[in-house]
């Protein structure tokens, strides 16, 4: 029994699927489906579904194991920026937003003149515009979006931390 993807397939899906990777069409799609059907069932005492959960537990893992890898690397790579020890003080920041807030905010720290600025560059603080009689106050769009996200990020993690 063919699993429940090929059982969708028919022979004009299957010829249009060969004429788009260049093929010369030749045999032609019902012959190909005839194949694919008449060819013989995995030898496996497994169902259908404890397959599909062992590969899915084999994905999990692979992406945990990455997930730890890429982690080591960053706070690997955290280790050398000047800036880290500084940022590195502030509560709940983690491994991974320290990374993020050493590598977009420590450059502008060098170039910012006055602490408004490097917070406008971080996006930080809204834009007042006044004209006349009226003033309003309106969300920074012409900024370091990634700035933004990994401060953002730090006040939502020391938010969750305080009682």
């Amino acid at each position: 029994m063919p699993p429940a993807s090929a059982a969708k397939l028919t022979a004009g899906r299957l010829e249009a699927w060969c004429k788009r990777r260049g093929s010369s069409g030749r045999p032609p799609g019902s012959v190909l489906i005839e194949r694919l059907r008449s060819a013989p069932a995995a030898a496996s005492r497994l169902g259908e579904a404890v397959v599909e959960r062992l590969v899915r537990g084999q994905v999990v893992q692979g992406i945990r194991t990455t997930i730890r890898l890429l982690d080591t690397a960053i706070a690997e790579a955290v280790e050398t920026r000047p800036y880290a020890p500084l940022f590195a003080s502030m509560p709940r920041i983690g491994e991974v937003n320290l990374g993020q807030v050493v590598s977009e905010i420590g450059p502008r720290l060098e170039r910012a003149r006055t602490c408004e600025q490097l917070i406008a560059e971080a996006g930080a603080v809204p834009v007042t515009r006044a004209s006349g009689k009226s003033r309003t106050v309106a969300f920074r769009f012409a900024t370091n979006r990634r700035a933004r996200l990994a401060l953002t990020t730090f006040a939502d993690n020391s938010r969750h931390g305080s009682p």
